[in-house]
């Protein structure tokens, strides 16, 4: 992992909002967010801290983030307790997400099809 895809997932929490509008939420320089999200400069781990609060993530997940420390565990099999650790979809980029999405939302549609068709 890298800093640039720490900064690629504030900037998508960042973007609806706008950056000065969230910059001023989270109480942090508007400067130095431009600075942080168009790679000049990592910013303090207490700016970092603002950023997370602003968006609702866990203090550290920034940095855990850009040293590819973050994974999302998932119960796979209720009866065998299957773990299965997949890459967390708020590192990918908005490219990768709709990727994702396509192909989740192609298998749901088939499913319920399936589903439909042993219902009848």
């Amino acid at each position: 992992m890298s800093r640039e895809l720490a900064r690629r997932a504030v900037r998508r929490e960042v973007a609806p909002e706008g950056r000065l509008a969230f910059a001023k939420r989270a109480g942090v320089d508007p400067g130095t967010l431009a600075n942080f999200l168009d790679g000049i400069r990592w910013p303090q781990s207490r700016t970092l801290s603002k950023i997370e609060a602003a968006i609702g993530w866990a203090p550290g997940y920034v940095f855990d983030l850009a040293e590819g420390a973050i994974t999302t565990e998932i119960e796979s099999d209720a009866s065998g307790g299957t773990r299965i650790l997949v890459e967390s979809y708020r590192q990918l980029s908005p490219e990768d997400q709709r990727r994702v999405e396509r192909i989740v939302a192609t298998f749901l549609v088939q499913d319920h099809q399936e589903i439909a068709g042993y219902c009848t």
